[in-house]
């Protein structure tokens, strides 16, 4: 299945039908609320119970909030300073500041490698050459003119969802260099850019990743 959200409500795609269920709240509420709750993973158990093998879904970011992993390397005094919204991911690495208009993907699939994340980022560079612009995959990071623009991350899950991939994406288009120095307590170890700088719009990126995850939604690579 292929969800993705626009104005805060959820879609299925292609259908554009309305999807209003406890895993789509659940969602909801993990992205756009504040939340102690890590998106797809909590709701494997919904997805169990319901036969769901192979789901991802994709948000436009609406308002500017921090997610931040078990370091927890970010100013709070500042974040409540300014009412700035935080989250908790069970998860390791640094804080990521999620800017109005940028976009993150979860994806859960049956499979035993990560080769789906690997052609994601291919994909992307190939759409981008398409509009004359220069990309190159860092890992797994896809990088313009030194600056990264999408950070993805893999992993195994564990019993009883073994066999199964979790796999998320975070899709730079707007930033605020400043902001990010003022909230995050360590120096990024790759310097942020953004698309916009280069003229590609949430919409246009909205578009491709719906497209792609649509036509990749059997694939298990």
């Amino acid at each position: 299945m292929l969800w993705y959200y626009k104005n805060k409500q959820c879609f299925e795609y292609p259908s554009q039908e309305l999807i209003t269920n406890p895993l789509t709240e659940r969602f909801h509420k993990s992205v756009y609320e504040k939340s102690d709750e890590m998106e797809l993973y909590y709701s494997l158990g919904y997805m169990k119970e319901n036969a769901i093998n192979n789901l991802s879904v994709i948000f436009p970011i609406e308002d500017l909030s921090v997610n931040y992993g078990n370091s927890r390397d970010f100013d709070i005094k500042f974040c409540d300073s300014q009412q700035i919204p935080y989250r908790y991911e069970n998860r390791s690495g640094g804080c990521m500041v999620l800017f109005p208009g940028n976009i993150i993907t979860y994806s859960v699939y049956t499979s035993n490698n990560f080769l789906r994340q690997h052609k994601f980022l291919k994909d992307m560079v190939s759409w981008l050459k398409e509009k004359d612009i220069t990309a190159a995959t860092d890992n797994n990071d896809l990088m313009i003119n030194g600056k990264k623009i999408v950070g993805t991350v893999s992993e195994t899950l564990p019993d009883p969802y073994r066999g199964w991939i979790y796999f998320a994406t975070q899709i730079s288009v707007n930033i605020d260099a400043k902001l990010i120095n003022q909230i995050c307590l360590k120096p990024t170890l790759k310097v942020p850019g953004a698309l916009s700088d280069y003229g590609i719009t949430t919409e246009e990126v909205m578009e491709w990743t719906r497209d792609w995850f649509d036509k990749h939604r059997n694939w298990e690579g």
